[in-house]
């Protein structure tokens, strides 16, 4: 199907002044509903705890001496004070720093503080979380309403296996973040992809998303090993946080399952984790010597931090774009763009103007 030329607007939302700021640059709600990724686990030991930002607001993440992972809104109910600030992890509980109440993982007070009897009725603001194959997931929503939806299974059958991670901070939005995997053409200007092409439109169910894309490329991994490859590129998108995708390369077989976790920690700025796990190996590279002698999961592991290596590439190369460029809510669509409307019909789901 081919979309109609038209003319966009100068892309500003209808009434939004000129921008000013990253706000008004990118020019949609800074802050759509969902899970986003908070931390990797290893970032936080048991009887740790660490501030953090999600969606706009100060949050603080703990780990209680057994090992469970929790997320409070920064401040004590009781008077207002920062756990973030002098607060610390007493066994299964926050401990308070201004008066030693002590809250469980439920947000209820268990222990009463210094010079008082009895706990207040008051809970700690829970922020519902999912630890889920290394990565701490959070759940935002701009009324505080509880979850609508399950987030996935990161890694699939290959958890447990090698993984590698790597963290950046975008200048962006998470909504701009998305749409850019479904923009097939970009692959070809930004990054150099030849005979990019989704395979028909996006399919959509509930807070999912699924999309197709074949290209074919020139892989390079390290000075020695270059080989020219079909890849197909399957995206799952569960919100606007978290995007899943399974790749695989034709010849060599290199197959992988790849995660992108995302949170917006201030308008116009995204706080984006990675992480890859490694299916299979590239047989070429299997067979080198370097390679052949090593065992099969450390074979993974360096092959996944070459694939690292080369998707911050890619990455960079879009930030260099997404950092300066302006959302339009009428854009001049061409022929090639028919997976963006269907994208943005789905993501209106995730602000708070769609669920009135």
């Amino acid at each position: 199907m081919r979309l109609p030329l038209f003319r966009g607007d100068d892309g500003a939302l209808p009434g939004t002044p000129a921008p000013r700021d990253e706000a008004s640059r990118v020019g949609i709600a800074p802050y759509p509903s969902g899970w986003f990724g908070l931390a990797f686990s290893d970032e936080i030991a048991p009887g740790a705890m660490k501030r953090a930002q999600l969606a706009g607001r100060e949050v603080v993440l703990f780990r209680t001496e057994s090992g469970v992972a929790a997320v409070f809104e920064a401040h004590c109910p009781h008077l207002g004070a920062h756990f973030g600030h002098g607060g610390c992890v007493v066994g299964e509980t926050l401990r308070c720093p201004m008066h030693d109440f002590r809250f469980d993982t439920e947000g209820a007070c268990v222990a009463a503080g210094a010079g008082h009897t009895h706990t207040p009725s008051a809970k700690a603001g829970v922020v519902p979380v999912r630890e889920i194959d290394g990565v701490i997931l959070a759940w935002s929503h701009p009324t505080r309403a509880t979850p609508s939806w399950e987030p996935p299974s990161l890694a699939g059958d290959l958890a447990g296996g090698p993984v590698r991670r790597h963290r950046l901070t975008i200048r962006s939005h998470v909504q701009e973040l998305a749409e850019n995997l479904f923009d097939a053409a970009h692959l070809t200007a930004v990054h150099g992809y030849q005979s990019p092409e989704m395979d028909g439109r996006p399919s959509t169910e509930g807070p999912v998303i699924r999309g197709r894309t074949r290209m074919r490329h020139i892989t390079q991994l390290g000075r020695h090993f270059t080989r020219e490859v079909n890849v197909d590129v399957r995206n799952t998108m569960h919100g606007l946080g978290i995007v899943c995708f399974d790749s695989v390369a034709d010849p060599g077989g290199l197959a992988f399952r790849g995660v992108f976790t995302w949170n917006p920690i201030a308008p116009g700025l995204v706080d984006f984790r990675l992480s890859v796990w490694v299916r299979a190996v590239d047989a070429g590279l299997a067979a080198m010597p370097l390679f052949r002698s090593l065992p099969d999961r450390t074979q993974r592991d360096l092959m996944g931090r070459m694939l690292v290596f080369n998707m911050l590439r890619d990455i960079r190369q879009d930030q260099a774009v997404l950092e300066h460029k302006r959302h339009l809510a009428r854009p001049g669509l061409s022929d090639g763009d028919a997976a963006i409307p269907v994208f943005r019909k789905w993501a209106r789901q995730f602000y708070a103007d769609a669920e009135g």
